[in-house]
């Protein structure tokens, strides 16, 4: 159930980024100050449900939630829980090129 309501949130948060970009521009060009106010509490939003995002995959790392592909490929049963919790992020810079 955890890592349904991280997609969920993700979900949320692209929702709340087209949203915030679309009331930007569209309120820029036409001159609408309200739309253009309305973008900083998206961004505030979007941050949110990142962040719950963030923390269920987390939680999938510490439980051990197999049933996540992300978890199947960055971590094993034996890891130690410090480890286990660091995992989100340590499967992210492996892949990165970091212009190499």
């Amino acid at each position: 159930m955890i890592p349904e309501i991280g997609q969920l949130a993700l979900a949320l948060a692209l929702c709340l980024a087209l949203a915030q970009g679309m009331l930007g521009l569209v309120g820029a060009a036409r001159g609408e100050p309200v739309w253009m106010g309305a973008t900083r509490p998206a961004a505030r939003g979007q941050f949110a449900f990142v962040a719950i995002a963030f923390a269920c995959l987390t939680t999938a790392f510490v439980s051990n939630d197999f049933t996540v592909a992300y978890v199947v490929s960055n971590s094993n049963s034996a890891l130690p829980l410090q480890y286990r919790s660091r995992a989100c992020g340590a499967g992210t810079k492996a892949r990165c090129s970091c212009g190499s």
